[in-house]
């Protein structure tokens, strides 16, 4: 337990002194998973074809903006950060989280959310959640809206394992990601 602690607060101290673009995972070019197509997804209200999915009222289009997959305790795990685009006011996005198995992706957990409205609703463009897999975990370092004036804490970055077919949290680290200003204005 003490090892994997360890390796924690490594892989954070990391995250808190990397540079932006060189913290950020490559992402995979495809959505296809284990025979699983993402671009083709059907989760809660929203039936992705083709990767787009437009609801009639209000035209609030749904996009697959980023996608990771990776191993999480032996699991194959994808999270795909789905984008919604609103008419002409801005954008909300969330990070979900499924296991991939049996040709059948079951949705685990929301990894975190974003709204950005106007300048000053939190970093930009696109870069409020950086997602890694290393050593069969999951790491989702996440810009925190309600922290965003603390200058040493307005990020959490997480770690994430599978236990009983679950994702689940085994430790965070608030922290501030060197390189990315503090969004600091009023909402």
């Amino acid at each position: 337990m003490r090892l994997a602690a360890a390796c924690f607060y490594a892989f954070a101290a990391l995250l808190t002194f990397s540079s932006v673009r060189a913290a950020a995972p490559p992402q995979s070019a495809s959505h296809i998973v284990n025979g699983v197509d993402f671009d083709e997804l059907t989760f809660g209200s929203i039936h992705l074809h083709k990767g787009t999915y437009t609801a009639d009222d209000p035209a609030n289009t749904t996009t697959i903006d980023s996608f990771y997959h990776g191993q999480v305790a032996g699991k194959t795990v994808a999270v795909a950060v789905l984008r919604g685009e609103l008419p002409a006011t801005g954008y909300n996005a969330s990070a979900e989280a499924f296991e991939v198995s049996g040709g059948k992706a079951n949705h685990l957990s929301d990894l975190g959310d974003f709204s950005y409205f106007s300048e000053g609703d939190g970093p930009y463009p696109d870069n409020w959640i950086y997602v890694s897999f290393t050593d069969n975990k999951l790491y989702a370092d996440v810009w925190n809206h309600d922290h965003r004036c603390d200058k040493r804490h307005d990020w959490v970055v997480s770690t994430y394992t599978m236990k009983n077919n679950r994702l689940v949290r085994i430790n965070t680290l608030r922290h501030h990601r060197k390189g990315i200003p503090v969004e600091c204005r009023a909402t």
